[in-house]
């Protein structure tokens, strides 16, 4: 998958709100997982090892890209 930057992401496909992108560690495993998430309505990806996944997870809709 190409490196995607972050003003490549996708508006929100509910309400075409702000993102933002998200880090959250495991601190017993030392995990990292990212996911995106709209400020304005709350929806987000699951979480993902790597930016890029969650970057493609976000900008898929109806299995495309």
């Amino acid at each position: 998958m190409p490196e995607i930057k972050m003003t490549e992401l996708k508006p929100c496909p509910f309400c075409g709100g702000k993102l933002i992108l998200r880090g959250k560690e495991e601190r017993r495993a030392g995990i990292v997982e990212y996911y995106v998430y709209c400020y304005d309505c709350n929806c987000s990806t699951a979480g993902y090892r790597l930016m890029k996944g969650a970057f493609g997870a976000w900008n898929m809709r109806d299995g495309k890209r």
